[in-house]
């Protein structure tokens, strides 16, 4: 940076690690980025650790906590790099807050909208109201960037311009530390064949229903099958968290299935790489980091259809758990085209990208 130039600030507003998953990731690559082009970061942490004493950024307890972060920061010449997707009200009147505020302080924003073609709240589907707030939310920050072309033509139907498509997913997330598993899991891992691993939370549109009628009928066909749970307590519906706290312990087979809870990405992917498929459930997810995760580490993956999988995803339509079983039998049964033809994963680098985008249309250059 020259003598006298002012540097660039910015404010960024979402979940960091941990717990890790796509958005946190990819927030945390995205940060490492920007302050490699030297652009100073803050962050306003919205994840579940937010508050603990290992977090990092800073945490928020009221509304009127994190109003009062964003003005100060605002005030303080930091422009303000957003996160949401269309499945959260209490999101989108994050992002309306900080929106607001930060033109109050004659601050840029920027907005990552993280969201499959089916949100609980996007797109509008007629609601003027909705209409509305899509209009102020996208209209209020002066790029927008999500994950497919899909999403982007639903986003261009509220502004034209500075509409980008950048993945959630890098390749690099794959250069991963070799992880010792521990005696028991190691055990586990070896006792069992096929193995199934699935990403799971605690909420409706994890379809969890489903996944235990699989999971059922699967046990009932391979003796020997294990099921990998990474279970994701974090935001749960108390009515689907509590059926499922039920079922784990009637379940008769419970030595066969490992449930992990949160897990560091290396971790993550190391259970990954053993599987034998990758079962998804999830059908708000959009253009899921997991997703292709598995596929590149060649991972057949089972998902329910949501519009914008991969051509290399075998999916079955919601709800239709037998058609699930089915594509799940045929993985466990080696067959050798599931999950493995169809669109490669892209190399690219998502955090460069946008930092590229950032330096083009939030600020004029570095430092201005």
């Amino acid at each position: 940076m020259k003598a006298g130039e002012r540097r660039s600030k910015l404010l960024v507003i979402g979940p960091y690690p941990p717990p890790n998953n796509g958005w946190s990731l990819a927030i945390r690559e995205e940060m490492a980025a920007l302050e490699a082009a030297g652009v100073e970061c803050a962050l306003l942490n919205t994840a579940p650790n937010r508050n603990e004493a290992t977090a990092r950024g800073m945490g928020f307890r009221t509304v009127r906590d994190y109003a009062g972060r964003v003005w100060v920061y605002a005030g303080r010449g930091y422009d303000l790099r957003l996160h949401m997707n269309g499945d959260s009200l209490k999101g989108v009147g994050m992002v309306l807050v900080a929106q607001w505020l930060g033109w109050l302080r004659g601050r840029r924003s920027a907005l990552s909208f993280y969201a499959g073609m089916d949100q609980q709240y996007f797109p509008a589907r007629g609601n003027l109201l909705w209409k509305l707030i899509w209009a102020m939310v996208f209209h209020s920050s002066r790029v927008v960037f999500c994950e497919c072309e899909e999403v982007a033509g639903l986003i261009r139907e509220y502004r034209r311009k500075l509409v980008f498509v950048v993945p959630l997913f890098s390749k690099t997330r794959l250069d991963a530390q070799p992880v010792d598993f521990g005696e028991a899991t190691e055990a586990f891992l070896l006792r069992h064949q096929p193995l199934f691993f699935s990403y799971i939370a605690y909420r409706p549109a994890y379809h969890l229903e489903d996944l235990v009628r699989v999971i059922e009928g699967l046990k009932a066909e391979f003796p020997q099958a294990g099921f990998i749970l990474v279970d994701d307590r974090n935001y749960a519906a108390p009515a689907v968290r509590d059926a499922m706290d039920r079922w784990f312990v009637r379940v008769r087979f419970g030595s066969a299935i490992l449930r992990t809870g949160g897990l560091d990405h290396d971790r993550f992917l190391a259970l990954l790489g053993r599987s034998t498929a990758y079962l998804r459930t999830h059908h708000r997810d959009g253009v899921s980091a997991s997703v292709l995760e598995a596929m590149a580490l060649g991972v057949p993956v089972v998902a329910v259809e949501n519009g914008i999988r991969p051509d290399a995803v075998s999916t079955y339509p919601r709800g239709d758990w037998s058609r699930m079983l089915e594509l799940a039998r045929h993985a466990a049964d080696g067959a050798t085209t599931l999950g493995r033809t169809g669109r490669a994963v892209e190399a690219r680098d998502p955090a460069g990208e946008i930092v590229s985008i950032l330096q083009r249309h939030l600020w004029r250059s570095l430092g201005t």
